[in-house]
């Protein structure tokens, strides 16, 4: 019952909560909101439609919403008034309301129907508007206008060829006026419609225009204020940064994260310098798209890291940790298979860079031909099949991380080239002229002896040094077997998730023992293959020997085991039938695939050997010999 209760009191808080955010939002948004009701009178009302007709709320409930439209505009309100009610879609107009104190100002009212439950209208909302500015700009210009003709009209009897010339011109300017207005029209259109953020900054880098969606986002206006006011003090630096560098003239296209209501959002920005007609940068012009439901789709690192038991894996991450807030370059050295790209992701994950984009490149699975392309990018037409301009990983991991994966199987060009990065954090695009500054944290890996590749010449002996600033080396999982019982775990958590396993499978003792006894030449990678494997060829709740796959690796290389149990449900043919497939893939192993030795090892013919292969489902992924 205390339970119960508990829940009570905290929903109610929630609500509490939610109700008083959302009477902040009604009550201080920028434009009034009305509810009238069919009589005509005003039902409710927020703060700034109150200060909008100069009168305290409780003193507007129950009057005549008409009581404070300009006699002349009477006609245009009861107008749009009947359209509301007639149609379900939301209806516009323009009048002038008048204040308490008999001051007029300009007004556009967006209304909307409500209905009962019966579909009978029972009054209407309206969103109301100052735009007295854009009027009072627009009757300049009419007065400018007007004067400009009245003085043609005076003049027409002594100058009648000035006079053409002088209404050319005024035609013009009147074209020019018209085409202006619906200009900024459409801009505004697109402004306070779009789904996207929009803003602009001066160059004193405080808002001055915010779009709805940007408001909707952060819960409050930003116009009027500083980068820090809305950011908060972690991202601020970041975001400073390239502000100004779009004030030097540069366009760029960030990606960062940062917490608004407890929530992490991610934003992925395009900044453009907004430039007067003279040419000069007078502030700055930015989209946001929110991604944050794509970013918790592609990241994969956010997971708590586990407390693993070996020595060899806590030494590390410490040493990963320490080297996560510095902002030199990381060389991380291991076997393949061990970790090195989850480790640097660890790092990006701890270091400044978090909030950033994360990107990874396996220097040896992509061709040479294409591979600076995808670290630097191309311009359209650099070579054939070019049809678009592209940007590299470096362009797109601005403010983050980028990983080169085995960065020894870079070429000696692209060596380069990324040495000259490194040292200037500029670059050109395949096929560029323009240089472009990126500010990204490039952290590399490899599983090569890189000082004999510098002895033999394939390697820069420069960019080693460059690159080797702060080493850290990732165990091998048979230094850290401890890691195993965690490890399993771990993986099959993700297998279960993958493949929608109701349950997570056990693992009979002989299987642990045999990956205790094993060496892991493949590292945590074969771990994950034999246990995803195993999962497809295992027939009950418990993972056994036999089920480990057509290449039983787990055992020691100088041991081979079958294990049956009985009775286990199967018949003397599957039992038969499991032991010979067992001794083929073994004896395939052994051999590295070889037929020929296979069949030798085994006692039988080449032919033999391919019908027992085809009978028993075997592929030989090494082919023929």
């Amino acid at each position: 019952m205390e339970l119960q209760n508990e829940e009570l009191r905290r929903s109610q808080q929630e609500l509490e909560n939610s109700r008083d955010n959302y009477t902040d939002l009604y009550d201080y948004a920028p434009i009034g909101y009305f509810t009238i009701g069919q009589n005509g009178l005003i039902r409710e009302v927020n703060l700034t439609g109150s200060a909008m007709l100069g009168e305290e709320r409780r003193s507007l409930i129950g009057r005549p919403f008409s009581r404070f439209v300009s006699e002349s505009d009477w006609p245009t309100f009861y107008s749009c008034r009947q359209r509301v009610y007639e149609t379900e879609t939301r209806e516009s107009c323009e009048m002038k309301l008048v204040k308490k104190d008999g001051r007029q100002f300009h007004a556009q009212l967006h209304g909307v129907a409500i209905k009962s439950d019966h579909d009978q209208p029972e009054g209407f909302r309206t969103i109301v508007l100052d735009i007295t500015e854009r009027k009072d700009a627009q009757e300049g210009l009419q007065r400018t206008l007007q004067s400009l003709e009245r003085r043609v009209q005076e003049r027409t009897a002594e100058l009648s060829s000035s006079n053409e010339k002088l209404m050319v011109e005024i035609a013009e300017r009147k074209l020019a006026a018209e085409a202006l207005r619906l200009s900024e029209e459409r801009f505004r259109w697109m402004f306070e419609n779009a789904q996207d953020c929009m803003f602009i900054k001066n160059r004193d880098l405080i808002f001055t225009h915010a779009n709805p969606s940007m408001e909707r986002l952060f819960g409050f206006s930003p116009i009027g204020r500083r980068t820090e006011d809305v950011f908060g003090e972690e991202r601020t630096e970041h975001v400073l940064s390239v502000d100004n560098r779009v004030l030097g003239g540069e366009t760029l296209e960030v990606e960062h994260s940062f917490e608004i209501n407890k929530a992490t959002i991610t934003l992925n920005t395009v900044v453009v310098p907004l430039r007067s007609p003279a040419g000069e940068i007078v502030g700055l012009f930015g989209i946001a798209r929110d991604v944050t439901q794509r970013k918790r789709v592609t990241s994969y690192g956010s997971r708590a890291v586990p407390k693993y038991p070996s020595k060899a894996m806590r030494s590390a991450l410490a040493t990963a940790l320490m080297v996560a807030g510095r902002t030199s370059s990381v060389l991380l050295l291991g076997e393949s298979g061990s970790g090195k790209d989850y480790l640097a992701k660890y790092i990006h994950d701890h270091s400044p860079q978090a909030n950033g984009p994360y990107f990874s490149i396996n220097c040896a699975a992509i061709s040479r031909e294409l591979a600076e392309s995808e670290l630097f990018g191309h311009e359209r037409g650099a070579f054939t099949g070019a049809h678009a301009r592209k940007r590299g990983l470096l362009e797109l991991a601005e403010g983050g991380t980028l990983l080169l994966n085995e960065i020894g199987e870079l070429s000696l060009g692209l060596q380069s080239k990324l040495l000259t990065f490194l040292d200037t954090k500029r670059f050109t695009r395949v096929g560029g002229e323009k240089q472009i500054m990126v500010n990204a944290r490039i952290l590399s890996a490899t599983n090569k002896e890189l000082e004999k590749d510098v002895e033999v010449g394939t390697f820069r002996r420069d960019l080693y040094y460059r690159l080797n600033v702060l080493t850290l080396r990732v165990p091998p999982l048979r230094e850290r077997k401890e890691d195993l019982p965690l490890l399993v775990q771990e993986i099959f958590a993700q297998l279960q998730e993958k493949q929608q396993l109701k349950q997570e499978p056990r693992i009979a003792s002989k299987v642990w023992r045999a990956f205790e006894n094993y060496e892991w030449p493949g590292n945590v990678r074969e771990l994950r293959n034999v246990l995803e494997r195993a999962l497809m060829l295992s027939y009950h709740e418990e993972i056994e020997l036999q089920s480990l796959g057509i290449v039983p690796d787990c055992v020691p290389r100088d041991k081979w085991v079958y294990a049956t149990e009985f009775p286990n449900g199967e018949s003397l043919n599957e039992i038969t039938r499991n032991l010979k497939r067992s001794l083929v893939s073994e004896a395939l192993r052994r051999t590295q695939g070889s037929r020929t030795k296979t069949a030798d090892l085994l006692g039988i013919s080449r032919y033999s050997l391919k019908h027992y292969m085809s009978s028993l489902g075997i592929h030989d992924e090494h082919g023929e010999d």
